[in-house]
C-alpha cells in the first residue's frame, strides 16, 4: 500500500506524528562543534531561512547566557518544531479532538497509554534526523540548523502504515476461530494498535475486499461478542423457610452454540459480592458457583454472570461494547415465626424483621415453622472512663424449628459507647443489641 494511497485516505496522517516526535527527540542528539562568526558574517540560512525539495529544514536559536550545551539543546528544540510547524501547524489541535472525541456519558476521556502510545510510535517512525550546522553570533545567541530526509520520513510512515494494515487483517482473520478468549484477546490487540496510531484510518484486504480495518475491527468484536452465549443452569429457584441454598449453582458458556471453557466468569448479586461463592468449573462445562445464605426476602435475589476479562472489560465498556451476561433469581419464603416469652426486646426484633420482610409473626405455635426467644439483660447504669459513657449487656437469641431442632442459639455482650450522656450510651447498647440479633437469626437460613 503506497504512502500516497494512505495520504489519501487520511489527511491528519499526511504529516501527523512528527510535531510530537520532534519535540520528544529535541535533546537526543550529542553537541557538535559550531563556528563563530561576527553578526556581519552570518551564514545565509541563518538570515534567510532554507527551503529544499529533499529535506525539511528547521532553523532554531537560543540565548547562550552561561550555558553553552544548554542553549545548543533549546536551539536544536526549536529547530525541530520548525520543522513540525512546516509538516502540520494543526497537530497539536488534532490530538486534543482525538483526546476529547473519546467520551464516557459525555465526560471527556483520554487513554491512560495515549502519551506511551504517541512516544513508541514516534520514536519508531522518526529516529533518523540530523544538526547540520550551528552558529553563534556576537549578540550572544546560538543557532541550529536542523534537517530530516522527506524520502526517509515517508518510507518509515509507510512502513509503519503497511505493517500496522497487514497486522490487523491478520487479527480479523484470527478471530473467526479459536477459543473465546483467544478472539477476543486477538481483537482487542488490534484496538491497541488503532490506539496507537491515534485512531487514523487504515485500509487492507479481508475476504478480497478492501475494507476500512478500523470499522471492520468493530463489527467483528461485535458479532464475537453476540455470538458468546451464557445460560444459567437454573432460571429461578424457590426456595421454602428451611431449605438450603442450592449447593452447586452455575451457568454455562457458548461460543456460535458449542460449549467453551476458555473465559473465566465473574459473579455479582443483589445481596453483594460477598454472598457468591466461585467453585472451580465442572467436569461438564459448567463454571459453578454457591450463595452462602439466602434470606428470607419479598424481592428475588438477582444473580449476574458475566466473562471475567480483566483489563479487556474496561477496554470493551469504554468502546461501547455489550458484554455478554446472564441473569437468574432465587427467592426463600417468609418464615413462619412465633414468639415464645415476648418481652419488649423481643417485640423489637420481630418488628424490624418484619420490617425487613424476612419473617411473618404467627399468634398460634403449632402453626409456626420456627419458634423465637431474644432478650438482652442490661447491665445497671453505665460507667463512666475518660470522660466517655459505656454501657453494656447481654444478648441471647434462640431460633428452634417446631420440632425443637436449633437453628440458631447465640449469647454474647453487646457493648456501646457515647460521649454526651450515660442515657445515650445505653440507648446505643439497646440499638445495637437489635441490629446483632436481626443479623444472626437472618444468616441462620
Amino acid at each position: 500500500m503506497s504512502i500516497a494511497y494512505q495520504i489519501k485516505k487520511c489527511g491528519f496522517w499526511k504529516h501527523g506524528v512528527l510535531i510530537i516526535t520532534l519535540l520528544l527527540l529535541a535533546s537526543c542528539s550529542p553537541p557538535i562543534k559550531h563556528r563563530s562568526l561576527s553578526a556581519n558574517a552570518s551564514p545565509a540560512w541563518v538570515r534567510n531561512h532554507p527551503a529544499s525539495r529533499t529535506h525539511f529544514i528547521g532553523i532554531g536559536s537560543a540565548e547562550i547566557d552561561a550555558d553553552l550545551n544548554a542553549a545548543q539543546k533549546l536551539a536544536r528544540s526549536r529547530a525541530l518544531q520548525d520543522i513540525a510547524e512546516q509538516i502540520q501547524v494543526a497537530v497539536v489541535s488534532e490530538v486534543r479532538m482525538f483526546a476529547q472525541c473519546n467520551t464516557i456519558d459525555d465526560k471527556y476521556f483520554v487513554h491512560e497509554t495515549f502519551q506511551q502510545n504517541i512516544e513508541a510510535f514516534s520514536k519508531a517512525v522518526l529516529s533518523d534526523w540530523e544538526e547540520k550546522n550551528t552558529f553563534s553570533d556576537a549578540s550572544g545567541f546560538f543557532w541550529s540548523k536542523v534537517i530530516i530526509s522527506k524520502k526517509e520520513y515517508y518510507a518509515k510512515v509507510n512502513k509503519t502504515i503497511t505493517d500496522a494494515a497487514g497486522s490487523l487483517c491478520d487479527i480479523i482473520k484470527n478471530s473467526s476461530c479459536g477459543s473465546a478468549r483467544f478472539r477476543l484477546e486477538e481483537l482487542c490487540r488490534g484496538f491497541y494498535i488503532i490506539d496507537g496510531l491515534f485512531n487514523m484510518p487504515l485500509y487492507g484486504k479481508v475476504q478480497g475486499r478492501e475494507v476500512l480495518l478500523n470499522n471492520e475491527l468493530t463489527r467483528c468484536m461485535r458479532r464475537l461478542l453476540e455470538s458468546i452465549e451464557i445460560r444459567p443452569s437454573v432460571q429461578h429457584a424457590d426456595l421454602d423457610a428451611v431449605q438450603q441454598a442450592p449447593e452447586h449453582i452455575g451457568v454455562y458458556v457458548f461460543l456460535d452454540g458449542k460449549k467453551d471453557r476458555s473465559l473465566a466468569i465473574g459473579w455479582s448479586s443483589s445481596l453483594g459480592p460477598s454472598k457468591c461463592r466461585t467453585l472451580s468449573p465442572r467436569s461438564d462445562g459448567m463454571y459453578a458457583m454457591q450463595i452462602t445464605s439466602v434470606p428470607p426476602k419479598t424481592d428475588a435475589i438477582k444473580i449476574t454472570a458475566a466473562p471475567d476479562l480483566n483489563t479487556m472489560t474496561y477496554e470493551l465498556i469504554r468502546r461501547k461494547f455489550i458484554i455478554p451476561a446472564c441473569t437468574f433469581t432465587l427467592q426463600r419464603q417468609r418464615a413462619q415465626v412465633y414468639i415464645e416469652k415476648s418481652t419488649r426486646f423481643c417485640s423489637f426484633v420481630a418488628r424490624e424483621l418484619g420490617r425487613q420482610s424476612a419473617i411473618t409473626i404467627v399468634p398460634i405455635k403449632e402453626n409456626a415453622q420456627f419458634i423465637l426467644t431474644s432478650d438482652f439483660e442490661e447491665a445497671v447504669g453505665a460507667s463512666l472512663e475518660n470522660s466517655i459513657f459505656r454501657a453494656q449487656g447481654r444478648l441471647h437469641v434462640r431460633l428452634s424449628s417446631n420440632s425443637g431442632a436449633d437453628l440458631l442459639d447465640y449469647s454474647g455482650v453487646i457493648e456501646s459507647a457515647d460521649g454526651m450522656s450515660a442515657q445515650k450510651a445505653i440507648d446505643n447498647t439497646r440499638r445495637s443489641a437489635v441490629e446483632v440479633a436481626v443479623n444472626k437469626i437472618q444468616s441462620a437460613f
